[in-house]
């Protein structure tokens, strides 16, 4: 199974990782084909692996692949997706970074958001990091501001969104 979802790093703040999931476990969106998309089974809190930094992981249903849902595996579903979570981003505090996209969970530390020594030389397209972190890593100009207390390597085109739905390279 490929895995679709959000990871949001709280560092060493347990209680800010269950405010977030307890928020997110709340929600319910209703996306433009119909699809109502319910979060209250599909939010885990745990520790990354690397640095046993307290985190939430989301995996919105049906968008990991296969999925029982047709309609789900639409890019523009993905994408519509992608664009709710980064608006719901706009309104948090309190986490360190987040990322949203396939097989996230686990992959990023903050050592390597402080360094600026990421995969192919950029970071994930689409990180969003808090403004102190940004601070603490020298204020890179790649990121944006998001809102008031996070900044982003920024979606800008409907292209940029479309990188991070996509499963396999090439797909539509």
């Amino acid at each position: 199974m490929l895995l679709f979802g959000f990871l949001i790093d709280f560092g060493s703040h347990r209680s800010g990782a269950s405010h977030f999931a307890e928020s997110f476990r709340s929600q319910e969106w209703v996306l433009s084909n119909g699809v109502v998309l319910q979060f209250a089974d599909c939010v885990e809190i745990g520790t990354s692996s690397s640095d046993d930094a307290w985190r939430c992981y989301v995996r919105p249903p049906g968008m990991s692949l296969p999925s029982a849902d047709w309609r789900l595996e639409r890019m523009e579903c993905r994408v519509e997706v992608l664009r709710r979570f980064y608006d719901f981003l706009t309104g948090c505090q309190d986490f360190r970074f987040a990322q949203a996209g396939w097989e996230v969970f686990d992959e990023l530390s903050v050592q390597e958001i402080l360094s600026g020594e990421f995969l192919n030389d950029e970071p994930p397209l689409g990180l969003v990091i808090s403004r102190e972190l940004w601070i603490q890593a020298r204020q890179p100009k790649t990121f944006l501001p998001l809102s008031q207390h996070a900044m982003w390597y920024p979606l800008i085109t409907d292209g940029d969104y479309l990188q991070i739905a996509r499963a396999f390279p090439g797909e539509r």
